[in-house]
């Protein structure tokens, strides 16, 4: 494993940056005990700090606490701190516990402290997120009447101050569910004062046009109005105008049906269906097959009619266990103080665990960065090592093709026979009392074993044998091995192993032929089948494994 010293300094540098934090945080830490006594601002803040930082549980009792004060007579400060904590608990039940009960708990309480205040920017934000909330309910269990979120969206739109930046929103959700649910007439009030007040145009504008083309029963120019909102709202890419982009879709898949253009509509309906796939809106799963079922219908196709409107149904009803809906009419006071009280003993306890699993965190990246500047040094060492060695046998074989080229080509002369009973004799006597070999015929025959190993292709093939080389040297066996054992101090076999290995470094270093070679087709191209016996004796040769020494061939090519 290659790991470089920049990438050490840089875990190093991190694990640091971490302790130094974990320490600056406890520094500054404002333990839950204290949190009663900060000013609505301030736990208005921490809170938020919270959210940013995905501590939910943290949050919700900090937002808790500045809540809690609206109960009594909250002015200044906690009266306008505890309406915008509703508001904030309102949209972490809704959107991350999916806990619609607790979030229009949250907001009804928000809202009638806004009023009581009369600050209109917070009634119509609060009246907002109840109609969406409610939304959500009539839509899902088909109330036609829309009386509950209707008139809060209304009323959201009527409030919003001149100038506020949430006006588009909260008129382009009123629209939006007039257009997609039949109720464009008890929107039109709002659309015509909105394009009044509204000189450039947008995307609400457009919907509030489709509106008025509805309503004045031209659907064709309508469907016009909705391509150039949706065209709008498709320019940013996030989950904000995804879910609106789905709503316009959806809109114009049932503008799409009342012209009669089936295809087209189911086309915009499986668009629909890729974005609540998504981005994960179920509260959009019951529309996909609402349309489906009624494209069916249309069609005389009965049976998957059918089977649309089983899975309509099934959607309406996870849904609705899911988010806790059916309890929303039910919504009555909030929190009180006494589960905020326990809810901070145990956000204590939580900071204690968490303080001890901080310093167990802290000792075990020491003695992991210990580890790593150990194992940096060994595997330096190591790397150090392979490449000496690499070196030394880059060196030898230099050494061995110099005195190859260096050595001339000498005709050899047959040698003289032997006869059989006396090599005979020589075999079954002892090698201190065999008769003596001439020195000079001995020399000769190794000169002969060297040529052909140095320079025979046949050395390679994985069937080259004693008895081949005995044909290609025109010597019998004895002398043959007597020879090697006596000038090369071995015997055939090892003798046969150490050129194949040294063919093998030769062929490694050729990158440009044999760089695409693994190292079980090296061997077999030297004429060793058994990858375990290649290895040992590559090893035992070089000091070095066939894979280190291909690595190191490879990089020295890149070098050059």
């Amino acid at each position: 494993m290659k790991i470089s010293f920049v990438t050490y300094r840089r875990i190093a540098v991190l694990m640091l940056g971490m302790v130094l934090t974990w320490a600056g945080a406890q520094a500054r830490m404002v333990y839950p005990k204290q949190w009663h006594q900060l000013s609505g601002t301030q736990l208005l803040q921490m809170g938020q700090n919270f959210s940013k930082s995905g501590h939910m549980d943290s949050a919700v009792v900090c937002f808790t606490i500045a809540a809690s004060r609206l109960e009594g007579n909250a002015r200044g400060d906690d009266l306008h701190s505890g309406i915008r904590a509703c508001y904030k608990l309102g949209t972490i039940y809704q959107f991350r516990y999916y806990n619609y009960q607790k979030a229009a708990d949250c907001l009804l309480q928000g809202k009638q402290a806004a009023v009581q205040a009369g600050d209109s920017a917070l009634i119509a934000l609060l009246s907002h997120e109840l109609g969406c909330l409610y939304l959500q309910y009539e839509s899902a269990h088909q109330e036609s009447d829309f009386a509950q979120s209707i008139p809060y969206l209304e009323q959201a739109c009527r409030n919003a101050p001149q100038g506020d930046p949430l006006d588009s929103l909260y008129v382009f959700n009123l629209i939006t569910t007039g257009l997609q649910f039949n109720q464009v007439p008890r929107t039109l009030g709002v659309a015509h004062d909105y394009c009044q007040r509204q000189r450039t145009s947008n995307s609400v504008t457009d919907l509030c046009r489709a509106a008025m083309c509805i309503n004045d029963k031209n659907p064709s120019e309508a469907l016009v109005w909705i391509d150039h909102a949706l065209k709008r709202v498709m320019t940013v890419d996030d989950v904000q105008h995804a879910r609106l982009t789905a709503v316009v879709r959806i809109i114009k898949c049932k503008l799409l049906d009342q012209l009669g253009r089936d295809s087209e509509s189911l086309a915009e309906l499986d668009r629909y269906e890729q974005i609540v796939r998504r981005y994960n809106f179920m509260e959009g799963v019951p529309d996909i097959y609402d349309q489906k079922y009624h494209f069916y219908l249309r069609r005389g196709n009965e049976q998957l009619a059918s089977v649309n409107r089983l899975r309509y149904l099934e959607a309406v009803d996870s849904l609705s266990g899911v988010t806790q809906l059916p309890y929303l009419i039910k919504a009555s006071s909030v929190f009180d103080l006494q589960k905020a009280t326990e809810e901070v003993r145990m956000q204590e306890e939580r900071r204690v665990r968490l303080t001890q699993t901080l310093w167990m965190v802290t000792l075990a990246a020491l003695v992991f960065l210990a580890l790593l500047v150990m194992l940096y040094r060994r595997n330096r060492q190591l790397k150090e090592r392979n490449q000496a060695l690499y070196e030394q046998s880059l060196e030898q074989l230099a050494i061995i093709d110099e005195a190859r080229r260096a050595t001339p080509l000498v005709r050899h002369e047959p040698l003289p026979s032997t006869d059989d009973e006396e090599l005979a004799s020589c075999e079954d006597q002892p090698v201190s009392t065999a008769p003596d070999i001439d020195e000079q015929l001995l020399q000769d025959i190794y000169q002969r074993i060297k040529a052909v190993m140095e320079s025979a292709p046949e050395v390679y093939d994985e069937t080259f044998s004693l008895a081949r080389l005995h044909e290609m040297v025109g010597s019998n066996t004895k002398y043959i091995s007597r020879a090697i054992s006596q000038y090369a101090h071995t015997d055939f076999k090892a003798l046969l192993s150490q050129y194949r290995i040294r063919e093998a470094c030769r062929r490694m270093n050729d990158v440009a032929t044999y760089g695409h070679y693994t190292i079980e087709a090296i061997a077999k191209s030297v004429g060793v089948t058994s990858r375990t016996s290649f290895i040992q004796n590559f090893k035992k040769q070089t000091g070095l494994t066939p894979s280190a020494y291909l690595k190191l061939a490879h990089e020295k090519s890149a070098e050059i």
